[in-house]
């Protein structure tokens, strides 16, 4: 009789261990990598992305416990475009100069900014403003502030390029 001795890493209770302390090692990776609102982070510095393409907005939170009226500098860099037409080519924060017929306007999110420019509203129900690329926000601790791309909301998927917006706790 010959016996058979297989690895333990090629045995059904092998593959379900490696599996698991996989899944462990990623989900501390994810725990320990800083996030937009800075929480993880030792620094009143942070950054993040806003893509022209994003249906959904990119969201800042504030994670000062206990303050209110907290200032907070944005500032963007970047270009991004609203399609692949040639009439609109890669613009920065603050969009195009060009003046847009009224009756498009009122398709866009904030119908009387500019056409590709970088909005935000502080909470769902918030006014739309222009961030532009740069914008002083005073926050309390319980305010969600979305950032988007001015452009027709069911039409992103044409819209390339990206921004990065860089934050920084006034004192």
């Amino acid at each position: 009789m010959s016996e058979n001795k297989s690895n333990f890493w090629t045995t059904l209770p092998g593959i379900i261990t490696a599996i698991a302390a996989m899944i462990t090692s990623i989900g501390g990776l994810i725990a320990v990598i800083p996030s937009i609102d800075g929480s993880n982070s030792n620094s009143n510095r942070n950054e993040f992305v806003v893509k022209a393409n994003n249906v959904s907005p990119t969201v800042f939170r504030l994670k000062e416990k206990n303050k209110s009226q907290v200032k907070v500098n944005f500032n963007t860099t970047g270009t991004w475009s609203v399609g692949t037409n040639p009439e609109f080519p890669d613009v920065d924060a603050n969009g195009y100069e060009r003046d847009i017929e009224p009756r498009y306007r009122y398709e866009w999110k904030c119908p009387r900014e500019k056409l590709g420019a970088l909005i935000y509203k502080i909470n769902e129900n918030g006014l739309c403003k222009v961030a532009g690329q740069h914008v002083e926000l005073t926050l309390d601790e319980e305010d969600i502030v979305y950032f988007y791309i001015n452009d027709r909301p069911d039409s992103h998927n044409d819209n390339h390029g990206y921004m990065t917006v860089d934050w920084k706790l006034s004192k």
